[in-house]
């Protein structure tokens, strides 16, 4: 269930609450509005702040050592399994490609918590936005960090690892072997200019619950929010989005699509000139491995469908089909092979043609 977890973090302290820990809202905003507004407005001149992916970025050995060393304190609390990795199960047969049309489009959407100084980390959100321009539909299919997948010709390991110690092409690479996903583009984000984003539009409308309100309190003393319907500052919206100590990483991710959807509609009734100054905030924040003349097909396709397109939010594993265990004291979301067909049809039936 999704108020299941291993591991609680502590609410970290309100400075550090410009990390990047919230991609959604941004990436799609940078990908598919604020590209669209670069396209109607002075295309050229905004374009040139998006920045472009190195495909051939690397990261040192020793980096890479660190990072397959990271494991996770251990709950005292926690009585689940601990599994060994030799009895890892995987899919009763090779992935099948979840089957796509020329009217589908598979963008991979990555945020991190980059440091000045640091190389590539691990991937913190991972969502993959598949648009069916003939449907008319943008779905959003968080992939949790903490599944436990096998990296293409390497090893076992959580899925936020692929991209930390080999990029784009690695995930991707990773995507299509175990869950038969091509993605035809990505976009990397830097989340500091969250706060400011949400304030440019006027704060975003989310309903608490009693323990959300009583966290975003304990977070900030100046605030007195109750179980309600409210308007989020940047601050307070970033302070619900990276609540880790209500519910799970699946309420994280599930808060994140819920601020994303807010953001969308409002983006949706903004003047030209409103979108031009938001863009203009947004646009560097974002890195993608598009070149200029994908990004204005992209945008002439999308401007077309943009005002009837319907929204819909998913995630990966799917209820039921998951279970949480330990693996090399890692806390993991591990998949049996019932597991693994469940979720596997459920992505060729909602993002498939």
């Amino acid at each position: 269930m999704e108020n299941e977890k291993m591991n609680e973090m502590k609410p970290e302290k309100k400075k550090k609450g410009k990390k990047i820990l919230l991609i959604v809202g941004l990436s799609i905003l940078g990908l598919l509005l604020a590209l669209m507004i670069a396209g109607l407005i002075f295309g050229k001149s905004l374009l040139g702040m998006i920045g472009r992916l190195d495909p051939d970025e690397t990261i040192s050995q020793s980096e890479i050592d660190a990072i397959l060393d990271e494991t996770d304190p251990v709950d005292p609390d926690f009585t689940g399994p601990v599994m060994d990795e030799n009895d890892v199960e995987t899919p009763d047969e090779t992935v099948k490609p979840v089957e796509l049309s020329d009217n589908i489009i598979n963008f991979m959407l990555v945020g991190q918590d980059r440091r000045p100084g640091q190389g590539r980390q691990r991937s913190d959100s991972m969502i993959l936005v598949t648009i069916n321009v003939e449907k008319k539909t943008l779905t959003m299919t968080s992939f949790m960090r903490d599944l436990w997948i096998k990296i293409p010709d390497k090893f076992y390991e959580r899925l936020n690892v692929p991209y930390a110690i080999g990029g784009f092409k690695l995930l991707n690479a990773t995507m299509e072997d175990q869950f038969g996903v091509h993605v035809d583009h990505n976009v990397e984000v830097d989340f500091t200019g969250f706060e400011g984003v949400i304030d440019k539009l006027g704060g975003v409308e989310i309903t608490l619950t009693k323990s959300e309100a009583g966290y975003m309190n304990k977070y900030n003393d100046e605030w007195s929010f109750e179980a309600g319907t409210y308007t989020l500052n940047g601050e307070q919206a970033l302070c619900y989005a990276r609540n880790r100590k209500i519910g799970s990483e699946f309420k994280r991710t599930q808060r994140q699509r819920t601020i994303l959807n807010e953001v969308f509609k409002k983006i949706k009734n903004l003047s030209l000139t409103e979108m031009y100054d938001l863009a203009e905030e947004i646009l560097p924040l974002i890195k993608t491995d598009m070149t200029d003349s994908e990004i204005m097909k992209y945008i002439l396709e999308l401007s077309k469908i943009l005002p009837e397109i319907e929204m819909v939010s998913q995630r990966i594993p799917v209820d039921d089909g998951y279970q949480l265990t330990m693996i090399k004291k890692k806390s993991v979301i591990y998949l049996n092979k019932k597991h693994w067909k469940k979720n596997l049809d459920f992505l060729r039936e909602t993002i498939g043609e």
